[in-house]
């Protein structure tokens, strides 16, 4: 049960959906999302900077950080990822 915050930018070049999501795979196998980032920033070329907090649960076990694209041909940029526990 830890908070964290993940920042990050993020470019989408137009008609490019993608985001970012943390999740975990219990020990049961069982699927978790503690967070989306990225799914609100527009396809406009341009750098944005996002920033979400989530908290874990007791059912920690295989977390993850995916990226999602959908459906493109086109190029999504990511950089200065940053995690960290939320202070």
């Amino acid at each position: 049960d830890t908070e964290y915050e993940l920042e990050v930018a993020i470019r989408k070049d137009l008609d490019t959906e993608s985001l970012l999501r943390v999740c975990n795979y219990a020990k049961d196998g069982t699927l978790s999302h503690y967070a989306v980032i990225g799914d609100k920033v527009p396809s406009d070329g341009r750098w944005h900077h996002c920033k979400v907090t989530f908290k874990t649960d007791s059912k920690v076990h295989n977390s993850a950080l995916y990226l999602y694209l959908n459906k493109t041909t086109k190029t999504v940029r990511i950089d200065e990822l940053k995690i960290k526990k939320a202070e």
